[in-house]
């Protein structure tokens, strides 16, 4: 495939070649009337030809140029993807297993109702590889944050609460436990890149927990053509001089910088903090729709 298309540009760069050359012998002989039998006619219409294949040439070039560019882009944002979620998987599944391995002797009910969890977890980091991810909605990132937190309240003694607001609505929970009105599953078709919010939760729970609950509320409303996002909780919250540095781009971690990097080039935007201490934090961002 990319030889035919190395083999292609060449070819139109040939021709652009011959129609510029076409142009200047033109140009230069024009007003001296026949050329070898051309009549200024026939050179005059020639040069609308050598023309015309020239800008067509032309935007040929640029099409391929802008195809090529694209196709660097989403390859650039799969492989952050797919770094992200590697990233998830070392430290997080070994510290769930070893509770596993705990429950199993001291709780086998809870045991069992973490492996469930487990399992969601796993189908749904998975389910998506680089061939899939324009199939990822809204719907299983809020999916794969439920199973994320469902796993992590094992560690934190069921004090960490994670809740979801939709155009004003309240969901608790999105996966049965409590009745869901019809109206608020818009979000679910939404399509989005995934793992834009799983690092903010994530941070939410490393840097704020205080050994009591832990609440962590996302947000969306749909405002064309974006969907604003707002992610808070009530934890310890960050001093001024961190938030600056994080608006600024110049702090956090492999997450946040992961997240900056394809929101600037989603839609020219990045990641905004608010905090205070003992108070808790706020971030807040905007993503293009995608359908």
């Amino acid at each position: 495939m990319m030889k035919t298309k190395l083999i292609f540009r060449w070819l139109v760069s040939a021709l652009r070649l011959c129609a510029l050359i076409f142009l200047i012998f033109a140009a230069n002989f024009c007003g001296g009337g026949a050329i070898h039998g051309w009549s200024t006619t026939h050179i005059g219409r020639g040069i609308l030809l050598g023309g015309f294949l020239l800008v067509l040439c032309q935007v040929y070039v640029f099409r391929m140029d802008l195809k090529q560019e694209t196709e660097a882009s989403s390859r650039e944002e799969k492989r952050q993807v797919s770094y992200l979620q590697a990233q998830i998987a070392p430290h997080f599944l070994f510290n769930t297993l070893h509770n596993l391995q705990a429950l199993q002797k001291t709780d086998p009910d809870k045991a069992e109702l973490l492996l469930t969890h487990i399992c969601e977890f796993l189908r749904l980091k998975y389910k998506f590889d680089d061939a899939h991810l324009d199939e990822y909605r809204l719907g299983d990132e809020v999916d794969f944050l439920n199973a994320y937190v469902a796993i992590e309240n094992f560690r934190k003694a069921g004090k960490l609460k994670l809740e979801f607001y939709f155009e004003e609505e309240n969901v608790l929970d999105l996966r049965g436990y409590e009745t869901v009105p019809q109206q608020v599953l818009w979000y679910q078709g939404r399509r989005m890149q995934p793992m834009l919010l799983q690092p903010l939760v994530e941070n939410a729970i490393r840097h704020g927990y205080r050994q009591k609950e832990l609440c962590i509320v996302v947000r969306v409303r749909a405002r064309e053509p974006y969907l604003e996002f707002v992610v808070e909780d009530n934890g310890r919250g960050m001093a001024e001089p961190l938030i600056h540095r994080l608006n600024a781009g110049k702090s956090g971690g492999v997450g946040i910088s992961n997240i900056n990097d394809r929101l600037l080039r989603q839609c020219g935007e990045q990641l905004y903090f608010t905090s205070q201490i003992n108070r808790g934090t706020r971030v807040v961002f905007r993503y293009r729709m995608e359908g």
